[in-house]
């Protein structure tokens, strides 16, 4: 199965049921040298080398206005230079060929704890930016479904820092059909 969106059909009505949610990271994160960390992670937790990245949730339902905040946390140390990048499934920024509706409602940027963390988003790409950036520091971005196909999206991320690529990973989103009661 490949693809921004993954599916399956299960059950003789045709229900979609989605997969497991898979919050996926590599068995161990690539560091610059010197460095050494082991990946530890949750579906809504990935460790980088200077905090983690959070994910809100990582589960919704399908066209019920739930939004997933993705948050950079500087939570073990400064940085002076670094940049947590995001790739948004494709699906995300298009429109219902139906109704010509977005599927969601993706900003131009975020929310940053202040001058030190900034987030903007070039087409797919979400750039949470940090210079001279304190511990404490923080950056988010929400993303808020409008009727997202139900599914599995997965969302890569990489931490940079002075222009080289330290960390890299994939968080997953599911968004979950309701079931309705048959009558």
């Amino acid at each position: 199965m490949t693809g921004d969106l993954v599916h399956r059909r299960a059950g003789r009505r045709g229900l979609l049921a989605v997969l497991a949610v898979a919050a996926t990271l590599p068995a161990a994160i690539t560091l610059a040298p010197g460095a050494g960390a082991a990946a530890t992670t949750t579906g809504t937790r990935f460790a980088l080398p200077p905090g983690a990245l959070r994910l809100s949730t990582a589960r919704i339902d399908a066209g019920a206005g739930q939004r997933v905040t993705f948050t950079g946390d500087l939570t073990r140390r400064a940085v002076a230079d670094g940049t947590l990048e995001l790739t948004l499934p494709r699906l995300w920024l298009a429109r219902s060929a139906v109704s010509g509706m977005p599927y969601a409602r993706v900003p131009r940027g975020g929310e940053g704890s202040g001058r030190r963390a900034e987030v903007r988003r070039e087409g797919r790409a979400v750039r949470f930016a940090f210079r001279r950036a304190r511990r404490s520091d923080s950056a988010r971005f929400t993303v808020t479904d409008n009727g997202l196909p139900a599914g599995t999206y997965r969302v890569s991320f990489s931490w940079r820092e002075s222009g080289r690529a330290v960390a890299r990973g994939t968080a997953s989103v599911a968004v979950v059909a309701g079931t309705r009661p048959t009558r």
